[in-house]
Parts: C-alpha cells; structure tokens; sequence
C-alpha cells in the first residue's frame, strides 16, 4: 500500500510515499511483541534486499532477517528480551515468511497461514 502526502505550499505538489505494514499480532504469533511485515517485500527499491520483518520492541521496530538463522539486521545490536522467542518464532514460519517476502502470498494468506510459537 502506498499513501502519497501533498505539499502545502503553492509550487507543484510533493508526493512522499508513506507504506503500510502488516502487522502479527502478539495474540497470533505468540510472542511478547507485534511482528510488522512489509508488504513490498523484495519490491521495495533499498540498500538492503535481504528477506526481514521487523519486530516492535517497545515502540521501536527492530529487523530481524528471515532465514535459517534469524538475528538483528542492524549493525547496532540492541538488548531484546525473548530474543530466542522472535528467532524460534521466524523458524518457524520461514517458509510462509519468505513467501511473503517474495509477494508469492499476500498479506492475508501470510496472517492466516503464520502459527504460533510452539
């Protein structure tokens, strides 16, 4: 999904792209935290372009790679408690959480198939 802002000045208009997430609830995947999947996944034009979803930790989304050995995809580590929990979790789940990534299944399909940590 993207949202374009209009400027407010009277000169051409400025479109900033704002995109949404999909957001897992704490309900669904089991968690402490709401996990936030991009919904462009490997569309999305960065420097990065590595599966990951990122993790609310206290109001800061953090990333986590999605792979066979999930960790922090920031190069300033930070502290998270029930780390192990986020890395079992996205185990778990790699295979629909690459699907996703790779936009082979939507968002829905992708919430609706998720399971919760075991």
């Amino acid at each position: 999904m993207k949202i374009y802002l209009k400027g407010e000045k009277d000169i051409d208009p400025i479109a900033i792209p704002i995109y949404g997430m999909a957001v897992i609830d704490k309900s669904l995947s089991g968690l402490p935290y709401d996990i936030w999947l991009d919904p462009a996944g490997n569309r999305r034009n960065t420097r990065h372009n590595s599966p990951r979803l990122k993790v609310n930790v206290d109001g800061i989304l953090i990333p986590y790679t999605i792979g066979d050995t999930p960790k922090q995809a920031v190069s300033d580590k930070r502290k998270v408690n029930h780390e192990n929990k986020i890395i079992k979790w996205i185990q778990q789940n790699k295979d629909i959480l690459l699907k996703q990534w790779r936009c082979e299944i939507s968002d829905k399909e992708a919430l609706d198939l998720v399971k919760k940590l075991e």
